[in-house]
């Protein structure tokens, strides 16, 4: 009961400052504490201990710890943070932007600390869905998640680039526009089997230097590697392309093994007679 009577002599001190300083402060059918005729309006201004510790100016902006508020904010707080602590039905303590005053509105901002390994601050769609952007406690930042486990972790798609002129083939997680440049690259290979070792297997058929020219002049490329067209097409796909060359490489080796003997078996045949 102390705090509250405390409050309410606060109150009654605003009251009469608010009095004193507008021209009509009438109790109507409506209470209200201000001004009654806009001819005569005046700012609100709540003080404590001789300093105006907050201001509502005629246009509706609320001043704390000024006197002059900014006329482009709604509230502004000079020298001191806005803290904001405890929890709701949907979590922790929450910020919402709207562009109306009824219904929900359309985004928000929550913090989130009793999940536990997936602290941090949430920015939301309001009937879309959460983690559109997620902050963690521990500085990692996901996009569609709230389990980052690396600086940044994306989970969709993601584009470095000017998305007016970048179209998105496929389903690749990563495009970039200009280029990449890197000290290092490294290309997983999924599997085995993907490698070109199947050459070197005694059931592979290595097709005849006769053949392979025949393909030649009526391709214009190497079998089983892609055209120019194709390559146009579908670009370069590094992990593949690697080893359909590699693969050409272990066929020109059988190749000059083939010749090797062939020469050695004519050196034998020569010595002979």
């Amino acid at each position: 009961m102390k705090k509250l009577i405390l409050f309410a002599g606060c109150l009654a001190h605003s009251l009469a400052y608010s009095q004193a300083s507008t021209a009509s402060n009438n109790y109507t059918s409506t209470s209200y504490l201000g001004s009654s005729a806009s001819s005569t309006d005046k700012n609100v201004t709540f003080k404590s201990n001789g300093a105006t510790r907050m201001t509502l100016t005629t246009a509706g902006i609320l001043g704390v710890n000024t006197t002059n508020p900014n006329s482009y904010a709604g509230v502004q707080l000079h020298e001191r943070l806005l803290f904001l602590t405890g929890n709701t039905s949907y979590g922790g303590p929450q910020i919402v932007f709207g562009s109306t005053e009824t219904g929900n509105g359309e985004w928000g901002i929550e913090y989130n600390p009793f999940v536990a390994g997936k602290e941090g601050l949430n920015f939301w769609r309001i009937g879309s869905g959460n983690y559109y952007l997620f902050l963690h406690n521990n500085g990692k930042v996901g996009i569609n998640t709230n389990n980052p486990t690396a600086q940044l972790t994306v989970n969709g798609n993601m584009l470095v680039g000017d998305p007016a002129s970048v179209t998105l083939p496929g389903t690749y997680k990563l495009y970039v526009q200009t280029g990449i440049l890197t000290e290092r690259l490294k290309v997983a290979v999924n599997g085995s089997g993907s490698w070109a070792d199947y050459v070197f297997e005694p059931t592979y058929k290595l097709q005849s230097l006769y053949t392979v020219e025949n393909y030649i002049l009526a391709n214009k490329h190497l079998p089983n590697i892609p055209s120019a067209d194709e390559m146009v097409e579908n670009g370069l796909d590094v992990a593949t392309m690697d080893a359909l060359l590699l693969s050409k490489i272990e066929e020109l080796t059988l190749y000059i093994i083939q010749l090797q003997k062939e020469v050695d078996q004519l050196k034998a045949n020569s010595t002979q007679h």
